[in-house]
């Protein structure tokens, strides 16, 4: 499903263009060297030892999606505010009875509904993610020991698509159609939004805080997929109570809080996750330096968060250096990147865009 909506819009692409970008895509999808800033979480979705809300010093333990899919990899996320890196906790994955986790299906060690516990080496400030594939439908548990410290959380495995949300301005149109071909093979459903014209510092014209809030209520998105920003720059209210005026730090902070607040409206309290594209360079020289305060508001905002939301950074990629291009060369092959506006990527960009974020689903375990 894909929805459009705003004044304005993108040059209108043929069904022959979208097809050959498209192929593109699928050529690029395994070509995919990319500077991902990995930003997780404050302990959305996490449960202490008690089964409520984690708090410092705690054990806690999240699996994500939530409800898992059967077929897809659940994700774990463990947390010990209190452990070094390197402290070794045990993990213990139950699954209903008549199925085991193991790879290549069948029964667990010992019998049917029995746990396959293994080690997990805890890193930087005691966080660790491991996954397993949920082979089958039904009550699933993940079991985490950690000294005297024992946490279990149900896991609900069902059927279905995992639900992706690709939204954004005008430059998520072409990318969300090209996430929907390739992802629906996959067992993703994607729902695009474009709202052409729009920015989070336009507020006026349509509040994108509020309506992250009731898109995350109404689709419960699995994925979050967000490309925004060659709309913004205009004057924000600062914390100060004062207008702040871009591309200061005043604004760059007040930019940031509403990212954040989107961010943490699709990560669903930790049943979803978020990947948010920064904005390759302009070739306007005037448009630059609001580009690169929209970036560190993003970075800022990402970083708010101890899991859950993965910034994809774009700017390397597209104009490394901050140095704006309209061709470059990528899989062997030269490609041009940028629609003739100089802001949006093409469809041959959008490809490149959708390869790497389908590698990055891929490398996390969330698609195969």
């Amino acid at each position: 499903m894909r929805m459009a909506t705003g004044q304005g819009g993108r040059r209108q692409r043929t069904a022959l263009g979208l097809a050959a970008a498209l192929a593109l895509a699928l050529a690029l999808a395994l070509a995919l060297a990319l500077t991902v800033s990995l930003a997780l979480a404050r302990g959305a979705g996490l449960s202490d030892a008690s089964g409520s809300p984690g708090a410092a010093g705690k054990l806690m333990v999240g699996v994500w999606p939530s409800p898992a899919r059967v077929g897809h990899d659940a994700v774990v996320e463990i947390a010990d505010d209190g452990a070094n890196a390197g402290t070794r906790v045990v993990e213990c994955v139950t699954p209903p009875a008549g199925a085991g986790p193991r790879a290549g299906g069948g029964a667990g060690p010992g019998g049917a509904g029995d746990p396959v516990c293994s080690a997990v080496v805890l890193g930087a400030g005691g966080r660790a993610s491991t996954r397993f594939q949920a082979k089958r439908l039904g009550e699933w548990s993940v079991s985490v020991i950690a000294g005297g410290e024992r946490v279990t959380r149900p896991v609900e495995v069902v059927g279905g698509r995992l639900r992706m949300l690709a939204t954004g301005d005008s430059e998520i149109q072409e990318l969300d159609d090209m996430l929907g071909s390739e992802l629906g093979r996959k067992g993703v459903g994607v729902t695009g939004e474009a709202h052409i014209s729009t920015g989070i510092s336009k507020p006026a014209m349509f509040d994108w805080v509020k309506h992250a809030a009731a898109q995350a209520v109404g689709l419960h998105p699995d994925i979050t997929v967000v490309f925004i920003g060659a709309n913004d720059g205009f004057p924000l209210p600062a914390a100060s109570g004062q207008t702040s005026y871009c591309c200061g730090p005043a604004w760059v902070d007040a930019f940031a809080k509403r990212t954040e607040s989107m961010m943490a409206s699709y990560l669903r309290g930790g049943a979803g996750r978020v990947f948010w594209f920064t904005l390759p360079t302009p070739r306007n020289a005037a448009a630059q330096p609001v580009f690169r305060a929209i970036n560190r508001a993003y970075a800022i905002a990402a970083g708010s968060f101890a899991s859950g939301v993965e910034l994809i950074d774009l700017v390397p990629v597209f104009t490394p250096g901050g140095r704006y291009r309209q061709e470059m060369t990528y899989d062997g092959r030269t490609v041009d990147v940028r629609e003739p506006d100089g802001y949006h990527l093409s469809l041959g960009g959008d490809a490149i865009a959708a390869s790497i974020l389908i590698g990055r689903l891929q490398a996390d375990g969330l698609v195969r």
